[in-house]
């Protein structure tokens, strides 16, 4: 290493002072700056993560709760600190004690002397996933002393991904989701989609400028939103019109929308509410009944309105039953979108799982393995979704007629079950028995929103999916192992049911992608990739890291074929930085 380019002997304290976990946040943002601009520092620094893997390797004799944690930690997620350690193989020797890299530093003579006694491993292990963390995401949050354990007590509870009382919601809860844009949608800067999956969090609020956007929230509730609105989502039964056109459909009833002069409640209909510059709101029922009240000092009575029926409430919350909404236009469905990069002989998988039937533009989903069902789970906090373990089960799923179900192998590998018709994988490699995060799809779109909230795949991840699903034809499937999906191919619409001639995506593994050298400094990280089709394997493609542009993989289809399943593992070293996806994964379709 060029002299001048050494790191300082303040440098190196403030690392080391990282990796054991005892710096303060002034030194946190001096560490930070550091790291921004010196790669002699990253490299350092990345060198020390690969002994901590290592250490991960050294640490499986230990309790299972010292194991995880410092797996999670290396995987850059937060986790709540064992309450015990194992006191069992003390005497056994650090891996790599007298390897010194390239660059002149020792791993042993900092890392080894603070990781050789078992009480420092978890400061050591809390300073990568802090570091990491910052890698991922680029900033220093502040909140050094986060309650985790209150928070994974958060997920756990409500792993099964259920709904919340509105006085519950919090700033993390998904109340729902973008289903579909139109063409040349644009977003205000100020409120626009801030989830790569287009999840939408209690209290959001979106501005959109030109174009139509649809809207689904946990409720049942589904919304159009028009240009030049502007729209919070309060909760899943609510929401606030602060100017602009929405059209929605309610069909269980009970949502409320409210504006600065009027509060609209649906009781199970379709209809449509606009709001002027002036905070006049204008409302019309298509079908059904919805309930208007005019709020402020001049609002004396409530109206009910039926299906054709239609209300002005002025800005002052004055009533009007002769309101004229002619001259407002609103949009009860959109239209198809032109934009679809689709082929025309083509199924889109991506479009399935977005809950589309396959030759549309729905754009996303993150479905929880669990349950097979949309993913709105309490993640660890608004960036990471942690761990979601193994419970051995097939989970069938009422969420789309071509979604059999969804899987996560347990660590034996052995008696997965694949489908709803009860057959049984050979058995697969010893595995983490855990996967990280949902299964999700997202299409790709001229915008992929760059500017996004977190990287829920860690590692500095997501701007590397965003540019790959930008060069697919369609989008992508992320499947971190080790979990496998299934889908129904005699559910299919009739139009293409027993038509299928092949399965195709180009399997990719963004293994650590933001690290240049990480073919090296992790070898040993691989995934696999499986098919399997009524039970039976038909390919497969084994122990494969990084790889970006990826490997396409065909399989042939007849028209008995019923359940085709798709399935990553880790290669049984686990699953850090399996970042597999799927691009583009489509049935064919025979030619008519």
């Amino acid at each position: 290493m060029d002299e001048s380019h050494q790191i300082s002997d303040d440098g190196n304290e403030l690392i080391d002072r990282l990796i054991e976990g005892r710096l303060d946040a002034t030194e946190f943002e001096r560490v930070t700056e550091l790291l921004r601009t010196d790669e002699e520092a990253c490299l350092r620094y990345i060198e020390a993560m690969h002994l901590l893997v290592g250490l991960s390797d050294w640490a499986q004799d230990y309790e299972t709760s010292l194991k995880t944690f410092v797996m999670e930690s290396i995987h850059g997620r937060e986790t709540a600190v064992p309450s015990a350690v194992s006191t069992a193989q003390k005497t056994r020797q650090p891996p790599d004690a007298d390897v010194r890299s390239e660059h002149g530093f020792s791993k042993a003579s900092t890392l080894w002397v603070v990781a050789s006694d078992k009480r420092w491993m978890v400061p050591v292990a809390v300073g990568a996933g802090i570091l990491i963390l910052f890698l991922a995401f680029g900033r220093f949050r502040g909140r050094m002393d986060r309650e985790l354990a209150g928070r994974q007590l958060d997920q756990a509870s409500n792993a099964a991904g259920g709904t919340h009382s509105e006085n519950d919601l919090s700033e993390n809860d998904i109340i729902g989701r973008i289903v579909e844009i139109s063409s040349h949608a644009i977003w205000s800067e100020d409120a626009k989609p801030t989830d790569f999956l287009m999840r939408l969090a209690a209290g959001e609020r979106l501005e959109l400028l030109r174009g139509l956007a649809e809207v689904e929230l946990s409720s049942g509730v589904r919304l159009i939103l028009h240009a030049h609105t502007s729209f919070t989502f309060a909760g899943p039964e609510r929401g606030v019109l602060h100017s602009g056109t929405v059209t929605g459909i309610a069909d269980k009833g009970n949502f409320t929308i409210v504006t600065a002069s009027a509060e609209i409640v649906d009781l199970g209909t379709e209809f449509g509410v606009s709001v002027d510059a002036a905070s006049n709101t204008k409302v019309v029922v298509f079908e059904g009944e919805v309930q208007v009240a005019g709020k402020g000092r001049s609002a004396r009575n409530t109206l009910l309105l039926n299906q054709g029926g239609a209300a002005g409430v002025a800005s002052d919350g004055t009533l009007d039953m002769r309101v004229d909404v002619r001259d407002v236009v609103f949009v009860r469905s959109l239209p198809k979108n032109p934009d679809s990069f689709l082929p025309p002989d083509s199924v889109s998988l991506v479009d399935i799982m977005s809950g589309g039937d396959g030759q549309g533009s729905r754009l996303s989903v993150a479905l929880n393995p669990l349950t097979c069902q949309i993913d709105r789970r309490r993640w660890i906090n608004d960036r990471l979704p942690g761990d979601t373990p193994s419970d051995r089960r097939f989970h069938r799923s009422d969420y789309h007629p071509m979604i059999d179900g969804t899987f996560i192998i347990p660590a034996d590998g052995k008696n997965v079950q694949l489908d709803s018709a009860g057959q049984i994988a050979p058995d697969f490699a010893q595995n983490e028995g855990t996967s990280w995060g949902p299964i999700w799809a997202r299409r790709r779109t001229r915008d992929m929103l760059l500017q996004t909230k977190g990287d829920f795949w860690g590692t500095g991840t997501l701007p590397f999916i965003l540019d790959r699903i930008a060069d697919a034809e369609d989008g992508a499937i992320g499947l971190h192992p080790n979990v496998g999906i299934t889908f129904d191919l005699c559910a299919a619409d009739a139009a293409h049911r027993g038509k299928f001639t092949s399965f195709r995506t180009v399997v990719v593994n963004l293994d650590c992608a933001i690290y240049p050298k990480s073919k090296k400094l992790f070898p040993e990280r691989t995934a696999d990739f499986w098919i399997f089709v009524d039970g039976k394997l038909r390919a497969s493609r084994r122990n494969f890291g990084q790889d970006i542009q990826g490997q396409l993989v065909e399989v042939p289809l007849m028209p008995k074929d019923r359940f085709l399943t798709l399935v990553t593992t880790d290669g049984g070293n686990t699953n850090a930085y399996d970042h597999v996806l799927l691009i583009d994964p489509m049935l064919r379709l025979r030619a008519e």
